[in-house]
Formats: C-alpha cells, structure tokens, sequence
C-alpha cells in the first residue's frame, strides 16, 4: 500500500518540488528493498494500552476564573499593542492631540451636513483673523470621495474659492508658492488619514512661508 501511494504521488498531477520527489524515491527504493529482505507470516499476539500521564481531573471553580483573567489580561494588552502601533486618524481626540486644539477647525460630519460644513466654515473664517482671503487651498491626507463636493461646498459657505491640491506626496514645488491671500487647510480623512502624512504636509507647508489655518476631519 505504501508503494501504491507513493507512485501515485510521483506521477499524479500535485506539485512535487524536485527535493520531495528524490525523497519519495529514495523511499520507495527502501521499501521494496525491505519487502525483498523479508520473510515468514505475520501474527498478531496481544494488544497494549500506553497512557503518557494522569488522567485529567475534574478543574475546580478557581482554576476557571484564574484562566478568564490570564485570558482577559493578555486581550487587553494586545488591545493596549495595537492601539498605540496604529497610526490612523480615527477619532477628533486623535487629530487634536497630533496638530493642538487652537489649530483644530472642527470635523464634518456627512451625517449632518451641511450645518457641520457651516460650522467648519466659522471657524475657518475666524482662523483666517478676517484678512483679505482670495483662495483657500485645500491639502487632503488620506483617501475620500467626498473631498471635492466638501471642497466646492466650504467655498459657497466662505464666499471666496477653494482649491483642493494633490496629496502631499504629489504636491510640486510651484503649488506651494508663499501666498498671504491663500492659506492651506488640512482635510484629514478619519480612518484612512495617516499621523505621518498629515505631520509631514503640515511641515512642508508651514516652513514654504505659507500659513496653515489648521486641520478639519472628515468624519
């Protein structure tokens, strides 16, 4: 039966790396050369039963409590891992702990737009410190689809025109040319938005000269 399976194995359709098959040769080879080499009958004497250890005990109450706790001990510290390995954006507690309340302008909430974009809207203005304001320019930090209809809408709201750029990554020298009448703002996506990307156009944008009014998450 053995050499049954291995030939079967040898000129079957499974992949056998060229290792394996000089292995199952090798074995075959053994195999017949142990078939020829034996001789007499076959009997079967007795039977035996080998147990490796003590059998298992009933686990009393306290041995289960003491297992939920290492269990629920070691859960809470790969939460613990995972959550400070994470670099995402995922909540506003988040975006304002990395850029700073003063410079945090609010989240629209697609839930509650547009009174959310409204709200964006104050406090872009009031970041602004009422200057003669002609663009807004836009840097977004992770994916969203709704980046250009937040853009076009924040620009009805404020009343002068917003540009939303390339990703900081694309973003060309000439695109951040010193402006005083085109402030950047962050659109930082929740979830998706990432903390190096979003400390890293807030780096390149403030030492080009130009002024960063600050971040709004996209919620």
């Amino acid at each position: 039966r053995s050499l049954d399976l291995i030939s079967q194995v040898l000129v079957g359709p499974q992949k056998v790396s060229d290792s394996q098959r000089d292995q199952l040769i090798l074995q075959k080879i053994a195999i017949e050369e142990s078939i020829q080499l034996a001789s007499g009958d076959l009997k079967f004497i007795s039977e035996s039963k080998f147990y490796g250890g003590e059998q298992i005990s009933t686990v009393d109450r306290s041995t289960y409590i003491f297992g939920i706790l290492v269990g629920f001990l070691v859960g809470c510290l790969i939460l613990l891992q995972v959550s400070l390995s994470d670099n995402s954006i995922r909540s506003r507690k988040k975006l304002i702990s990395v850029v700073g309340y003063k410079s945090y302008l609010g989240s629209v909430d697609l839930e509650n737009f547009p009174n959310s974009l409204h709200h964006v809207a104050t406090s872009v203005h009031g970041a602004t410190g009422l200057k003669a304001v002609k663009t807004l320019r836009i840097i977004p930090i992770g994916k969203n689809s709704d980046f250009e209809s937040i853009a076009s809408g924040l620009a009805e709201a404020l009343g002068f025109q917003t540009v939303l750029m390339d990703p900081i990554s694309s973003i060309t020298a000439p695109d951040l040319t010193p402006n005083a009448n085109s402030p950047i703002v962050l659109f930082v996506s929740q979830n998706q938005g990432a903390i190096p990307e979003l400390e890293l156009a807030w780096s390149v944008a403030g030492k080009s000269g130009n002024e960063v009014l600050g971040a709004v998450l996209i919620a």
